[in-house]
Formats: C-alpha cells, structure tokens, sequence
C-alpha cells in the first residue's frame, strides 16, 4: 500500500490531512480528521456521488449520519469563485474519474472535488470534510439510490 498526504484543510479548529491512498483494491482518498477517530478511505465512486448532491441533501445525510453538522452554512459551494487552485490528484477506477483540488476562497480553504465527465464539482470546507469522513458505506448507498431515483 502507498500512501502520500496532499494538503490538510483547516477552519474552525477543524483540520483534515487529506492522503491519496493506492491498494491493491485501488486508489481511495483518505480523510483523516485530526484529533478524531473518524478516518474514511473513498474511492471514485463515493466521491463522484458527493459531487451530485445538492447542498440540502448533503447536510441532512451528514446530520442523520452521525450528528456531526458543518461549521456553518457556506460549508458546501458550488461555482467556487477560487483565488487560488491547486490540483493535488485524481481518483479514478473502471466507472469513475475525479479531480480533486485545494481551493482558496479569500480567507477560506476547501477540498474541491469535481467529476469531469458529469461536468458537476463539490467544494467542502473542513467541518464538512469531518461530517464526510464519518459517513459509513450505507451513507453512500443511500446518496447514491438518491441520485439514481431522483
């Protein structure tokens, strides 16, 4: 297993090393939330379902997941109006492709996540990152019946 720490987005007193992980299952995106045991391997299928939620959906599944609610209500952006971008990788398998960016906005810091082939991007700032990190697998499959029925 190789791993490689890409960056750690931090508001708030929260802060997440963000680790592009490769398996010999593939290649995951860690979040590991400092301070925390809540540590999420995603593959490119988790995170291409992130980049197709709307923002109300997003914050009900992390609040029904786990009680953990982003920092505030700009936690999730789209149309990121950036600063600065700097890509740091991307995750790919057989049905997937994502390119995963650290995005400054003025005085703010996210994680941009975007699905080139659905033309569809999430940016999500640490205490959303920390709310994702904590999302079990029926999280995800529930996000993406969601998407595939809605």
């Amino acid at each position: 297993m190789t791993t490689e720490t890409l960056t750690t987005v931090t508001e708030r007193g929260v802060s997440v090393v963000v680790r592009r992980i490769e398996t010999p299952r593939g290649e995951r995106l860690e979040l590991d939330v400092e301070g925390d045991e809540a540590t999420s391997r995603l593959d490119a299928i988790a995170l291409e379902c992130l980049t197709w939620q709307k923002e109300e959906a997003f914050l009900a599944t992390v609040r029904e997941g786990n009680g953990s609610v982003p920092s505030d209500g700009r936690a999730v952006k789209r149309d990121l109006e950036a600063s600065s971008r700097s890509e740091l990788t991307r995750i790919t398998n057989e049905f997937s492709r994502v390119d995963v960016s650290r995005v400054i906005a003025g005085e703010r810091e996210f994680l941009e996540v975007r699905a080139p082939k659905l033309g569809r991007a999430i940016a999500l700032n640490a205490g959303a990152l920390r709310s994702v990190g904590r999302l079990d697998q029926r999280a995800f499959t529930e996000l993406l019946a969601e998407h595939l029925n809605g």
